[in-house]
C-alpha cells in the first residue's frame, strides 16, 4: 500500500510531498520523496543524524531523496521528511485522502 504525505512547511514556505510504502518490516519512504531542508529545533535525534548523513553524502538531490529509507514507525518517517516531531498516524494517507489512522482503525474492527 502506497501512502503520501503533503504538508506546507511554515520554516520553508515549501510545500513538501512524499511517499511512503506500508510494509512487514515498517515504513519505507520511497525515492525521488521531497525532503524539508531546514530541521526543526525539535526532531528526534536520530532523524537529525541520517538527514545530517544524506546531506554529507549528496543523497539528497534537487530537494528529493535518492533511496528508499526503511522506519520502524509511520512518525520516523514522516519526521525524516518534515525535519519535525509528527503524527505518521495522520500525516500519511491514501490518494483517497483517508489517514493511516483511519485504515488502522478499520482493520481492527
Amino acid at each position: 500500500m502506497i501512502l503520501y504525505l503533503s504538508r506546507k512547511i511554515k520554516r520553508s514556505n515549501k510545500l513538501i510531498k512524499a511517499k511512503c510504502k506500508r510494509t512487514n518490516e515498517g515504513f519505507v519512504v520511497l525515492k525521488g520523496s521531497m525532503i524539508e531542508k531546514v530541521d526543526s529545533n525539535a526532531i528526534p535525534k536520530s532523524i537529525k543524524e541520517l538527514r545530517e548523513k544524506l546531506r554529507k553524502n549528496n543523497e539528497i538531490v534537487n530537494g528529493k531523496i535518492i533511496k528508499n529509507y526503511l522506519f520502524n514507525s509511520p512518525s520516523y518517517a514522516s519526521s525524516f521528511i518534515l525535519g519535525m516531531h509528527t503524527n505518521g498516524r495522520t500525516d500519511w494517507k491514501t490518494k483517497d485522502d483517508i489517514t493511516l489512522k483511519e485504515l488502522e482503525e478499520k482493520e481492527i474492527q
